[in-house]
């Protein structure tokens, strides 16, 4: 996810910002426990407010210890352990590598454009078969191997991923000196995502086709951004369905259609934030192509962008809030009352009022009055 799920902190119980913590604490000791102990670096609260909301729909039994860390070597915490959390750090594990994939992609095509649209277009076929080839492999490799390349004899499938990760790995390294992921990771990132493929390959598989969908409705720079919402969505909803929910459909259905429209949320507020910098880059934004393109913006588009991405991002909370409130909460309801009712409306205002700001727009043009809080 993008980091903008988060708590009001300022509003939050000291009871429920311990639970706040012991999912987070949960989830880095499950990455440690089953991955490369590097990986614990990409860790986020919005995987953190997945696992507590996936557990708060479910029977399972949680277990809280408390204990040290590296990072808190004195005052011991407290960490959940639960299905849940185990499910979201794999989820983390197939979500990190794909974005990575996603980072190699748009590095290769910025430098394919520079030289030759041909090379552009191969070298992109070429890296969609990096996940691929995972995803395809065999299930019954053993997921704890040293080293998958020392293997006396590779699949087809096995070989084309190696051949695939060395490519990938070489480009990079360039990414990762100033982008989202660190040098030193990368190997660890690929190890890991065969073993979280393992652990979930129809759910890595299925994340991997909605992202597919996402990333052709952006090469082809169409402007409807009710389809780019619906792809990201569809990647959300993935996530929370391979979880058991507690009393049957009723409830399962209840959260889809909750992380539905919660992941349109992220993808628009992540759209509007990074506005500026994709008309400067280039790269694809549904607001940007929904006015006709990056040489048909200006103050104008810009302030109709605003207005009407506002209006989306209220509507998508409401529609967040309101499937919530249908949800049979187990546990956890307070500090999931102050994410869904709280956290997120606050990083909505907060980034409605900088690009007002920055646009020289009335803020009361963008902000929506606030009702009577939960």
């Amino acid at each position: 996810m993008l980091g903008y799920i988060t708590a009001d902190t300022e509003n939050l119980k000291v009871r429920d910002f311990r639970i706040y913590n012991g999912y987070y604490c949960g989830l880095c000791k499950s990455i440690g426990d089953n991955y490369p102990e590097i990986l614990r670096t990409q860790l986020s609260y919005d995987l953190a407010f997945f696992a507590c909301l996936l557990s708060s729909v479910t029977e399972e039994e949680e277990i809280t210890r408390f204990e040290h860390c590296i990072a808190h070597p004195i005052q011991k915490r407290p960490v959940i352990e639960c299905e849940a959390v185990d499910y979201a750090a794999d989820l983390m594990i197939i979500l990190a590598y794909e974005k990575y994939l996603d980072d190699v992609r748009d590095k290769k095509n910025s430098d394919a454009e520079s030289s030759s649209a041909s090379n552009s277009r191969r070298d992109s076929t070429e890296l969609e078969g990096s996940a691929a080839s995972v995803l395809s492999g065999k299930t019954e490799e053993k997921s704890d191997k040293e080293n998958p390349d020392e293997t006396e004899e590779n699949s087809p499938e096995d070989a084309r991923f190696l051949n695939q990760r060395n490519e990938s790995m070489a480009l990079g390294h360039k990414v990762a000196s100033s982008g989202w992921i660190r040098t030193a990771s990368i190997p660890a990132l690929q190890h890991a995502y065969r073993k979280a493929c393992i652990n979930q390959r129809g759910r890595a598989e299925r994340i991997h086709d909605d992202l597919s969908w996402l990333h052709a409705v952006e090469r082809s720079k169409l402007g409807d951004i009710d389809l780019a919402c619906e792809c990201f969505s569809e990647v959300l909803k993935t996530c929370a369905d391979g979880i058991r929910t507690a009393s049957g459909n009723r409830r399962k259905r209840i959260l889809l259609a909750l992380c539905s429209a919660l992941g349109k949320w992220i993808y628009l507020i992540d759209a509007l934030e990074d506005l500026e910098e994709d008309l400067s880059s280039g790269n694809y934004n549904p607001f940007i192509y929904h006015f006709g393109g990056p040489e048909k913006i200006g103050p104008k588009e810009k302030k109709q962008i605003l207005q009407e991405g506002s209006l989306l991002l209220y509507h998508y909370l409401e529609e967040t809030a309101a499937d919530y409130e249908l949800l049979d909460i187990i546990r956890s309801r307070d500090l999931l009352d102050n994410i869904l009712y709280l956290g997120i409306r606050k990083q909505t205002d907060r980034i409605l009022v900088k690009l007002a700001d920055d646009f020289g727009i009335p803020k009361s043009e963008v902000l929506k009055e606030k009702t009577e809080e939960k």
